[in-house]
C-alpha cells in the first residue's frame, strides 16, 4: 500500500513539473520584406528586438537556425493566411519547436509597416500579434520594432513574463545577491575601453551603455568632474569594452551608403586617422602665399584680391594626395587602395582649408607691401 502512495504521488509531481515546468521553444523565422527591398539592418533590427524579448520570458527559448530560414523560403511563407500544416510539420520536426514566430517589415509611402506573430505549431493558433508604423527612418524603425516585440508579450499570455511582487523597504537595503548598477566612479576605476568614429579618431573612455541609437560614455572635465556623454550609433564603427571585447556597428549595406565592408572600411579610417595626425600640406600653403602675395602686388590689387584665396582652394581639390613620408602608422597599409582613399578625404580636405588660410595671409601681405611700402615710393616726385 505504501510503495502505491509513493508511487503516486511520484506521478502526481512529474505530471505537476510537465504542465508548469514546460519549457516552450520558439523558432523566430527571417523576417519577410514582401520584395519592397527593405534594408537588411531593418530586418536583422526586428528580428533582435523579437528574439530579446521572447529570450527573456519565463520558460521560453528563442530559436534562431539558418536551416529554418531556408526552409521558410523553400516554402514561400504567407504572413497574411494560415500556416499550412505541411510547412508547421516540417518546422516543428526540424527545430524541435512548438511555436514559430513569423514577422514582416513592408515598405509604404514614406513609412514602414512592422507587424509580428506567434503561432502554436500542432494547431496553427495565432497566440498573439501586434503591428506598428514607422516613419522612413532607421531610429524610428528600430524603435518600432522594440514596440512590437514588447506588445507580443503583452498579448501572448503564454509570453507575459510574470510581473515580481514588489519587496517590502526595510532598513535593511536591498538583498545582497542583487547586482547593482556601477556608479559613475566606479566605472573611472575599471579599465578605459576605445571608441572608433567613423571619423578615424579613437576616443579612450569608459563605456556607460550601447544601444542601436547612442554609445554613453563618460568625459572627465580638466577640473576633475565627471560629465556622460553620447554619440550617435551611426558615427560609430566600433566599441572596445574594458575586457577587450569589440562590438562592431557598421554595417555593409549599400543602400545606407555604406558601401564598404567592415574589413575595408577599418583600413579607411585608418587612412583617415594617419591624415589628420601626418599629413602638414606644407608645400600647398607656401604655393598659396605665394600666390596670393604675388598677384596682389604685381596687379597692384586691392578689395578684389581677397577672390584669390578661394580660387586657389578651389584649384587645391584637383591634385593627388600623396600619403606624407612617415606618417603611416602601420607599413603593412601602404598601397593599400582602401587606406589610400581614407588618407586622401582628410589630406585633401586639409590642404583645402590650410591653402585658403595660407592664401588670405598672402593677399594681406601683398596689400600691407603696396600701401604702406611701394606705392607711397612711387608717388614721390
Amino acid at each position: 500500500m505504501a510503495y502505491r502512495v509513493l508511487l503516486s504521488f511520484l506521478f502526481l509531481v512529474a505530471g505537476l513539473h510537465c504542465a508548469f515546468g514546460q519549457v516552450h521553444k520558439v523558432a523566430i523565422l527571417k523576417p519577410m520584406d514582401r520584395g519592397t527591398e527593405v534594408p537588411y539592418s531593418m530586418l536583422l533590427a526586428l528580428r533582435t528586438q523579437l528574439s530579446s524579448a521572447i529570450a527573456k520570458a519565463p520558460d521560453h527559448e528563442a530559436l534562431i537556425r539558418e536551416d529554418l530560414d531556408r526552409l521558410a523560403e523553400e516554402f514561400k511563407f504567407q504572413y497574411d493566411g494560415p500556416v499550412p500544416e505541411e510547412q508547421r510539420t516540417a518546422i516543428g520536426q526540424m527545430s524541435g519547436a512548438d511555436l514559430i514566430c513569423i514577422s514582416e517589415i513592408a515598405r509604404d509611402t514614406g513609412s514602414y509597416v512592422i507587424s509580428a506573430s506567434i503561432v502554436e505549431l500542432a494547431t496553427g493558433k495565432v497566440i498573439a500579434s501586434a503591428v506598428e508604423i514607422a516613419e522612413d527612418n532607421a531610429a524610428e524603425v528600430n524603435s518600432a520594432c522594440a514596440k512590437v516585440a514588447r506588445a507580443l508579450l503583452a498579448e501572448g499570455s503564454e509570453l507575459r513574463e510574470p510581473v515580481a511582487p514588489a519587496e517590502p523597504i526595510g532598513l535593511h537595503g536591498p538583498t545582497p545577491s542583487e547586482p547593482q548598477p556601477m556608479t559613475k566612479e566606479e566605472v573611472l576605476n575599471t579599465k578605459m575601453g576605445k571608441i572608433l568614429l567613423m571619423n578615424g579618431d579613437v576616443v579612450d573612455t569608459h563605456v556607460l551603455g550601447q544601444s542601436t541609437l547612442e554609445i554613453r560614455y563618460l568625459e572627465k572635465r580638466r577640473n576633475g568632474t565627471l560629465r556622460e556623454r553620447a554619440e550617435a550609433t551611426e558615427n560609430v564603427f566600433s566599441v572596445i569594452d574594458s575586457l577587450g571585447k569589440e562590438k562592431i556597428w557598421y554595417f555593409h549595406d549599400t543602400i545606407f551608403g555604406n558601401d564598404l565592408t567592415p574589413d575595408q572600411m577599418r583600413w579607411f579610417m585608418n587612412g583617415e586617422r594617419d591624415a589628420r595626425k601626418g599629413y602638414k600640406a606644407t608645400w600647398p600653403m607656401i604655393e598659396a602665399f605665394t600666390i596670393g602675395a604675388g598677384l596682389t602686388i604685381g596687379l597692384n590689387l586691392e578689395t578684389n584680391a581677397f577672390f584669390i584665396p578661394p580660387l586657389v582652394g578651389i584649384a587645391m581639390i584637383l591634385p593627388r594626395v600623396h600619403v606624407a613620408k612617415g606618417s603611416i602608422s602601420n607599413p603593412l597599409m601602404e598601397g593599400d587602395e582602401f587606406y589610400a582613399t581614407g588618407y586622401a578625404r582628410v589630406g585633401r580636405t586639409k590642404r583645402v582649408i590650410r591653402s585658403i588660410i595660407a592664401g588670405f595671409v598672402g593677399v594681406g601681405v601683398g596689400l600691407a607691401a603696396n600701401q604702406l611700402v611701394i606705392n607711397p615710393n612711387f608717388r614721390k616726385p
